[in-house]
């Protein structure tokens, strides 16, 4: 069993790996061909996400109606070959820029552009589904077969949170390995062509890309039809719907719809004091201080090198590791409250993120407002000839950078910043994740949770709007403003709730320890028996938690 496994794991590694670098190369390509703006980025990301919340629900109902292998089969092909198509689109729009530029005054390269995001978005919407299979139901189906000859809840129970916890450990792995890869070969791989005309990383990066995802379908679907041949369960029907169900007419459809939407609401709202955390929750996407096609972008723009970029986000993704190995620490290991830790990582969050505004003054930052007290200046400068015959060492400054005609003082604080803010985070997120987890009853959770998807994504269109409205690199400055009010209003709101919550927790210990106090006057054997007893089971407490905390 141990060889599917092995090749589940593999083809989760090579879906993962090419999400990753598309993910990042996207983002370099935009700004490469807009240099000066950040619209299509955000028109890229909007329209991805309102594509995910119309069709969500429909992919997740053709998981459950077909086959599982037939599913992977088309979805995995549609993501591969979208992603190859667009490549091409790519490298077409940079050989014929002049002529895009020039067919229909320039709007021939905004259709060119609206080309390569609805591919995105068609490309996005099918590495959604896959996930969807492997993640929802995939990993379910292998779990059980893996407890096949255990009756014991306990067993499975174990065997699914291994490979959920192996599965999310190859995606943050990707995530700290894949850009730098990706940033590699936009940053330096450079060749002549032969008719004077520099090839530079970025056209040579997407005919790479195009090809490796060609590869790359024909890789994961042979693991995962291999994973589908030695495993029987997989090939078992799903549920069928009843008859009435499929029979049901679209209006009823609709209508039920709404019913359970406005039943969601209602049941979200009666949440109570859960509220607030859910709306800090939900503060958090309101920002582009993270490594997303924004800043990725923002950061091109200002001349670092793809590999510079990459490096950050890799550190990036790091510290956001740090945040979650932190957490059982803080709260299991030391015994600090839920409250306090959550208080810790949005006080280290925010404290990075100050720092984020203040580069946004220091020299070298592109905001209107900065220029007035530290004006750009390219006199006397040169700029790097990739196609120089000059031997530059590989760890000297000009490795990092394109261009010496600029300060790169903003940029490399703003990026640092960011970077280590991912750990209070991280922090923050798990917390209120484990507040909701033992505050709201296990019947609501899923409903509660949908909401919350609703209300995070509703924030996460505000923040592409918002790009659309400052798309200008001069206006990023704005950008950081607005996202460090958000998160300091999420904190805030976060802090009302652990103080409150905190301040009830502290009256309930002390009504407990007074009447521990009644007991051992009144009873004092009895009090020192059951005090033995409550210390050999919290020490076992500690053992499974031990135990846990190892696996």
């Amino acid at each position: 069993m141990v060889k599917p496994l092995t090749k589940f794991y593999l083809s989760c590694l090579l879906s993962s790996w090419g999400d990753r670098i598309w993910f990042f190369a996207l983002s370099i390509y935009f700004v490469t061909i807009n240099k000066d703006t950040l619209l299509m980025t955000a028109l890229n990301g909007l329209i991805c996400n309102i594509f995910s919340i119309l069709f969500g629900p429909i992919l997740g109902g053709l998981v459950d109606k077909h086959q599982r292998i037939r599913v992977v089969r088309y979805s995995l092909f549609i993501q591969n070959f979208t992603v190859a198509l667009n490549c091409v689109v790519v490298v077409l729009i940079i050989f014929y820029k002049d002529f895009t530029q020039e067919t229909w005054n320039g709007w021939f390269l905004y259709a060119a552009q609206g080309a390569m995001i609805m591919l995105n978005v068609i490309s996005k919407l099918a590495s959604t589904t896959t996930k969807i299979s492997i993640e929802r139901d995939w990993v379910v189906v292998i779990s059980e077969y893996l407890s096949r000859d255990s009756n014991e809840q306990e067993q499975k129970s174990k065997n699914l949170t291994l490979i959920n916890s192996t599965v999310r450990r190859i995606d943050l792995s990707t995530n700290v390995i894949a850009p730098l890869v990706a940033g590699l070969i936009m940053s330096f791989l450079n060749i002549e062509y032969s008719f004077n005309k520099n090839i530079n990383g970025t056209v040579i990066s997407a005919v790479i890309f195009a090809i490796w995802n060609i590869f790359s379908y024909l890789i994961e679907y042979t693991l995962l039809s291999s994973v589908y041949k030695n495993i029987p369960s997989l090939k078992k029907s799903k549920l069928e719907r009843s008859i009435e169900k499929n029979k049901a007419s679209l209006m009823k459809k609709i209508r039920n719809s709404f019913k359970f939407t406005k039943k969601g609401w209602k049941v979200y709202f009666q949440q109570g004091p859960i509220l607030m955390p859910s709306l800090a929750l939900s503060l958090l996407f309101l920002t582009v201080l993270s490594f997303d096609g924004i800043t990725i972008g923002y950061a091109k723009y200002q001349n670092l090198k793809e590999f510079t970029i990459s490096i950050f986000q890799g550190v990036g993704s790091v510290t956001g590791i740090l945040g979650t190995i932190a957490f059982p620490i803080l709260h299991n290991k030391i015994k600090m409250r839920l409250q306090l830790v959550g208080i810790i990582g949005g006080i280290t969050q925010l404290t990075f993120l100050f720092g984020c505004l203040t580069a946004i003054f220091l020299p070298g930052s592109p905001f209107s407002i900065s220029q007035i007290f530290f004006p750009n200046s390219t006199s006397n400068c040169t700029t790097l000839d990739s196609s120089s015959n000059e031997t530059i060492p590989f760890w000297s400054w000009n490795t990092f950078v394109e261009s010496d005609c600029r300060v790169y003082t903003s940029i490399i604080v703003l990026l640092s910043c960011m970077a280590l803010s991912r750990f209070g985070l991280w922090l923050s997120d798990l917390v209120i994740h484990q507040i909701f987890q033992e505050n709201i009853k296990e019947s609501e959770r899923g409903v509660v949770g949908g909401v919350q998807w609703s209300i995070n994504t509703v924030f996460d269109l505000l923040k592409y709007i918002s790009v659309i409205f400052f798309s200008d690199i001069h206006e990023y400055g704005y950008l950081v403003i607005m996202s460090v009010m958000a998160v300091s209003v999420s904190f805030v709101l976060y802090t009302i709730y652990a103080v409150s919550t905190g301040c009830k927790n502290d009256d309930e210990i002390e009504m407990k320890e007074m009447k521990i106090r009644k007991s051992m006057i009144k009873h004092p054997a009895e009090f020192e028996l059951e005090e033995t007893d409550s210390f050999d089971e919290g020490e076992d407490n500690t053992n499974e938690n031990d135990k846990l905390n190892k696996q």
